[in-house]
């Protein structure tokens, strides 16, 4: 049974991650007088990894990433800037200075230089690596289940909430069943499928999302398709979010050029979604960049306005939205399609729902 609910535990730990009291935690003290830069970093460094505890700082796409919450209160994955870990350093350790004439060492900051020679390191063993954070429980590699808030090294994801899964140790070919008829005949039974394949494809579209990390490749694009709006396809991919991830979907809207392709991807799985809805497609879907990321593991791309280069994993199902939707180039044969079709001029007036208010 999926429920929504709250996670105190993940809410604890984000919250001591911003708020830890360091006069009550035994940490360390670094005196930097006549320390090497290099000496003084590989003092710091185990002082941070000592401090990150619960985890909320990881490595991705070499670079130090931590989580944090955003102001809609969701765990969102960011660069840690300078100036976060500066004053990530003063927490984790206090740095003192002896002064000429003074008994006592005076309290410090930690220097500018410290914080960009961490930035600098080519790697950082004492953290994780994270690709991106999940909302629901996550199946391993193993068929285990991820279904604790916090991070799952298995899977290299951050379970930051929204539901908890109640599944029998050793599901049963009946539990499969009965769920399959409540999704297809309960969920999905007021959706104007134009076939039974459509309807199957939806099935297949879940469980997309939540056997992610049991692929050993790339999924293929869900191309929601019909013949004019009103008809349920943006409802349709809300809702294999709700229950796939507990929460709503990464809505973006189809950009206009490949160029605008290859940024609002890269922007996208900077943010390390479980699953991403491209909304109302207006006009031919031909996009190179989108085809070289459906089949890539790893998408690489130059930073804007740097010229350093990012690799990101692509761990997240994609899906496009659309009105008689057309398709050029290579997507054809990396998509698979949805099709409703109501049969009326103006679908958006009907009536008689089994589930007016589906969500």
């Amino acid at each position: 049974m999926a429920t929504a609910w709250e996670h105190p535990d993940f809410d604890r730990a984000m919250e001591e991650a911003a708020h830890r009291d360091v006069s009550i935690l035994s940490i360390p003290e670094i005196i930097i007088n006549d320390l090497h830069l290099h000496e003084l970093t590989s003092l710091a460094l185990p002082a941070m990894a000592r401090y990150n505890n619960p985890p909320t700082i990881f490595v991705r796409s070499g670079q130090l990433v931590r989580i944090r919450l955003d102001e809609s209160n969701s765990a969102i994955i960011e660069v840690l800037s300078e100036s976060a870990l500066r004053g990530y350093l003063s927490r984790c350790a206090r740095f003192v200075a002896y002064v000429p004439g003074e008994r006592e060492p005076k309290p410090t900051d930690p220097s500018v230089k410290l914080v960009k020679d961490i930035i600098a390191l080519p790697g950082w063993p004492e953290f994780q690596p994270i690709t991106g954070i999940v909302t629901s429980p996550v199946m391993r590699a193993d068929g285990s289940i991820h279904n604790w808030p916090g991070y799952d090294p298995e899977t290299r994801t951050y379970y930051a909430g929204g539901l908890r899964l109640d599944i029998p140790e050793k599901p049963t070919k009946e539990d499969a069943v009965e769920c399959a008829r409540y999704i297809l005949n309960e969920v999905l039974c007021d959706f104007p499928f134009a076939d039974e394949a459509s309807k199957a494809n939806v099935l297949a579209a879940l469980l997309t999302v939540v056997t992610k990390n049991l692929v050993n490749g790339n999924t293929p694009l869900g191309l929601i398709d019909k013949p004019q709006a009103g008809t349920g396809a943006s409802l349709i991919a809300e809702i294999v979010a709700e229950i796939t991830t507990g929460t709503g979907a990464c809505m973006e809207a189809c950009p206009d050029s490949d160029e605008e392709w290859r940024k609002a991807i890269t922007s996208i799985l900077m943010r390390g979604p479980q699953m991403v809805v491209l909304d109302n497609l207006s006009d031919t879907l031909k996009a190179p960049k989108l085809s070289q990321m459906l089949t890539a593991r790893t998408w690489s791309d130059r930073l804007l306005g740097q010229n350093r280069i990012i690799d990101l994993p692509q761990t997240a199902a994609w899906f496009v939205t659309g009105n008689n939707i057309q398709l050029a180039g290579d997507i054809a044969r990396r998509s698979y399609w949805i099709r409703l079709n109501a049969g009326i001029a103006q679908p958006w007036l009907r009536e008689g729902f089994k589930h007016p208010n589906l969500k």
